[in-house]
This record gives structure tokens, sequence and C-alpha cells, in this order.
């Protein structure tokens, strides 16, 4: 997924993600089926790049995300997601950040 200018979406939600970072869901402004889920990591996450494109691969709440990395070595994971409402957007958007979590738990035990 290409990152769209700031200009063409609009935040509903913010919140932050104990152990992982800040998270966002915005709308589109021109198309308003279509919101993008965002996780900023936090500083310790934001170092573990390499795990988390090597888990990108292997963790079903990570497909189709975009990682990459932005403004003072932030990393940024981001999801494109359709929904019908913002209610829906929402709920999707709770369940995305429940998988992430849950997925990096389970990568972590695995490692440890």
């Amino acid at each position: 997924m290409l990152q769209s200018p700031p200009g063409n979406w609009f935040l509903i939600n913010e919140q932050l993600v104990e152990g992982l970072g800040q998270a966002e869901l915005l709308q589109s402004w021109s198309c308003p089926s279509e919101f993008q889920a965002t996780l900023v990591l936090n500083s310790y996450e934001s170092n573990c790049l390499r795990d988390w494109l090597s888990q990108r691969w292997l963790a079903k709440s990570l497909e189709q995300t975009c990682i990459f990395e932005l403004e003072y070595s932030k990393l940024h994971v981001s999801r494109l997601m359709l929904a019908n409402n913002v209610l829906d957007a929402k709920e999707k958007f709770e369940l995305w950040l429940q998988a992430v979590l849950s997925d990096r738990a389970k990568a972590a035990q695995s490692r440890g």
C-alpha cells in the first residue's frame, strides 16, 4: 500500500497500545469506506525492524501491512481496511490491534 498524503485522511480514533506504541485509525476523505489503521511503534519496538519484517511473513495480523520508518526513526505498521461505516471500522481496528499483540506475544515465546 502506498502512503497517501496526510491531507487525504482524517483521524477517527487513537489509543495507546501497551507494549507497542500509539495506534491511529484514519478515514479517507475521498472514499468514506476506506480506512487506514496505523501503529506507531515505541522506541524499543522501533529498534526491532528486522524482527517485525520477519514476523510479517509469519503473523496473520501483519499480512497486507506496510512497515516503514518515518521521522525520528519511528517504525510504523500500516494496514488499509474497508468498512461500511465508522463503527465497523473501529471494531475491525480493535480486532487487528488485539491480533498484533497476540502475534507479538507468540513470537516472543518462540524466541525465548
